[in-house]
């Protein structure tokens, strides 16, 4: 099984160097991995420089590394700067409601449109590190509403800490609803195939189509929440589809000895529930490949 991180900083602090940062991420068992574009909000460096300077961080290793581009909707257009993302190759958005939240009216048009554009967003979720009043913000239940979206697929960061029961079930709910489209779609037996949702998700053809949330478990979460969240994870979902492995590190300075102590101490908490290995697999690899749609 090839390990791939989903949550990966640029710092913008050295020279663009993916070799040394795959040098450094094979000696801790890690193929490849996401990688974020330098934080919008830092504005020593122009959307040009950001996304110009993400692609030089994957160039040559695309089949490992995966430009995500960070971005935030009240940019100056937004619109035309997503657009351009998706056509020089990103494959996935990256967005922090830092001052705002994901129910406005301006960033639910900016994610209809990556969802039309066919592209997964990695949403921070939980309490955010800075300096602003913005915890109501990223609290999990305001991406209920994205039960609305069509085929939208989507990651919730490092499962909302420290707010991971709300996020779990959130979780849960998704695959719910999910599951009723899908249900109704196969002519299979569901009392809510007349639900005016599970009718919305299947078209005129039968094909269903629905949102999909995901669940990063990325720090945040230090040794007692990661034991907490991968414990309640294993037990209610034990096939572990849809959660996604994540180090929240930077790229200039992979830390080899801090990755290797998390995935050591994951194992230590997945073998004590004595985890499937379609759990651990989902968990490193093929859940982000779904994600990314790979």
């Amino acid at each position: 099984m090839r390990i791939f991180d989903g949550h990966l900083h640029i710092g913008g602090y050295k020279k663009p160097d993916p070799a040394t940062l795959l040098e450094k991420m094979e000696a801790c068992g890690v193929y490849g991995g996401c990688v974020f574009s330098i934080d919008p909000e830092d504005k020593a460096f122009s959307y040009e420089e950001r996304i110009d300077n993400l692609f030089s961080w994957v160039r040559g290793y695309e089949d490992r590394l995966f430009p995500v581009a960070w971005l935030h909707p009240y940019e100056e257009n937004i619109f035309e700067k997503v657009r351009e993302c998706v056509n020089r190759g990103v494959c996935a958005f990256k967005f922090i409601a830092n001052n705002y939240c994901v129910k406005d009216e301006i960033p639910t048009k900016v994610f209809k449109l990556i969802e039309e554009l066919n592209k997964p967003i990695i949403f921070h979720s939980g309490i955010l590190y800075d300096f602003d009043v913005n915890c109501e913000y990223n609290k999990p239940a305001n991406w209920e509403c994205f039960m609305h979206y069509k085929n939208l697929k989507f990651t919730m960061a490092h499962c909302s800490h420290p707010w991971f029961d709300e996020c779990i079930m959130l979780y849960g709910k998704f695959r719910w609803i999910g599951n009723q489209a899908k249900y109704a779609s196969r002519g299979e037996h569901t009392v809510y195939k007349d639900f005016p949702w599970v009718k919305n998700h299947i078209d005129e053809k039968g094909n269903c189509s629905v949102p999909e949330l995901y669940i990063d478990i990325a720090p945040g979460p230090n040794r007692i929440y990661k034991k907490e969240v991968l414990t309640k994870l294993c037990s209610c979902y034990p096939k572990g589809e849809r959660i996604i492995f994540g180090s929240d590190t930077y790229v200039e300075d992979y830390p080899v000895d801090t990755v290797k102590e998390w995935l050591a101490f994951e194992k230590e908490i997945l073998d004590s529930q004595n985890a499937s290995e379609e759990f651990r697999n989902n968990l490193y690899h093929n859940s982000l490949m779904s994600f990314l749609g790979k």
